[in-house]
């Protein structure tokens, strides 16, 4: 028998707000190569694509800046951080009027050991301690069909895919939880049962 594999997956709802964010991470040892791919490679895999509203972004991202990616990822226009000044962002942030920061629950987030992370043994991680331990992670901002922003992360320990808890629940529901199994070399049972029960043609 193969070694069995699986991810973790998990939801933070934010009482204050309504809102709430659903982290899936994967660990290495689950993968179908014996390393973790480029995450190019695995946002391709994934099927991810241009945000209606913004650009595909992927390369490295550091720790500082994950709050922001969180906030993007649970729906807010990227504008917001930067039009409040325009032009003058850089005058005025000297004299010390601050451009809108990323969002008390996207700074939770990333703040605390909330990240279900396979270690020994499993135990919670912050992304934001993710993120330190190699001076930034691999990351892409993305949109799956539903057009709903997700945000990968690959780290040598696993990837993670996380977003707005409705969006990637649709994601998972239309496609992307078969092309997270296909990463691990699983087939997906539910693809498997909704071809058997379908009608011949």
């Amino acid at each position: 028998m193969k070694s069995p594999v699986q991810w973790y997956e998990t939801t933070i709802y934010n009482r204050d707000g309504g809102q709430s964010f659903t982290f899936i991470t994967m660990p290495s040892r689950s993968m179908s190569e014996s390393e973790i791919p480029d995450i190019n490679a695995v946002q391709r895999r994934l099927g991810l694509r241009d945000r209606p509203r913004g650009p595909r972004t992927a390369g490295v991202i550091e720790p500082w800046a994950l709050p922001f990616a969180v906030d993007i990822a649970l729906g807010r226009d990227e504008r917001s951080f930067y039009e409040p000044w325009g032009p003058f962002f850089i005058e005025e942030h000297l004299r010390g009027n601050r451009p809108a920061g990323p969002s008390p629950f996207a700074q939770y987030l990333v703040y605390a050991p909330v990240v279900p992370f396979e270690s020994s043994p499993l135990g919670a991680k912050a992304l934001s301690d993710l993120a330190a331990a190699g001076g930034g992670i691999g990351a892409a901002l993305g949109a799956y069909a539903t057009g709903d922003p997700l945000l990968l992360l690959a780290v040598p320990a696993g990837i993670v895919v996380c977003g707005a808890a409705h969006g990637l629940a649709e994601a998972l529901r239309i496609g992307l939880r078969a092309r997270l199994l296909q990463l691990m070399g699983v087939d997906d049972p539910a693809a498997d049962r909704s071809d058997s029960e379908s009608p011949p043609s």
